[in-house]
């Protein structure tokens, strides 16, 4: 009787894990190793097209491009908040990459993707606070780059963002669209 019992609560367990792998979850998203291969599958992007990607704690961004960077698709990824594990789709497409960067800013971050047309060398995060070390990151100023910034909602200091071409200039964020 009892391995019946035992052998019952197995199989509603198998059965149940079963159901929520079979369908949609809005806890479960996907995992920084699959967003990649999600981006090509949902943008309907050849394997043969580079990829340029950047997953931080909240967001990630995946930027397919071809060789000559005349064709182009993103998908732009962040975590929900409260109780969920993985990156769900925000947003994909297109927009406007030709003619600068592009700048996604989500209540948990930002990303920022760009062909680099501006040579852009390093994407810098500085903070009215002090005592808060700046976040650099530095990128190839020939190729197409992702940067992802986490945000803590709860903190109000989110920083400002520079970005400096391979002399050093700071580049102006005019031709950065915010979406």
């Amino acid at each position: 009787m009892k391995k019946r019992v035992l052998l019952s609560i197995g199989v509603l367990c198998l059965l149940l894990i079963a159901i929520l792998a079979a369908f949609p979850s809005p806890v479960i998203g996907l995992t920084k190793g699959s967003l990649e291969a999600n981006a090509r599958k949902t943008l309907n992007v050849d394997e043969n097209w580079h990829a340029a990607s950047s997953v931080s704690e909240n967001v990630a961004a995946v930027l397919l491009y071809n060789s000559d960077l005349t064709e182009y698709r993103y998908s732009v990824y962040s975590k929900k908040p409260g109780f969920s594990f993985g990156y769900f789709p925000r947003s994909s497409g297109a927009k406007e990459l030709a003619e600068g960067l592009i700048s996604f800013d989500f209540e948990n971050g930002t990303a920022i993707l760009s062909l680099n047309q501006e040579n852009v060398a390093k994407v810098q995060r500085t903070y009215d606070n002090k005592e808060l070390s700046p976040e650099v990151y530095e990128v190839n100023s020939s190729e197409p780059f992702v940067v992802t910034l986490s945000s803590n909602p709860n903190n109000k200091e989110d920083g400002t963002i520079h970005i400096f071409d391979k002399q050093g200039k700071e580049l102006s964020l005019e031709r950065a669209y915010v979406i």
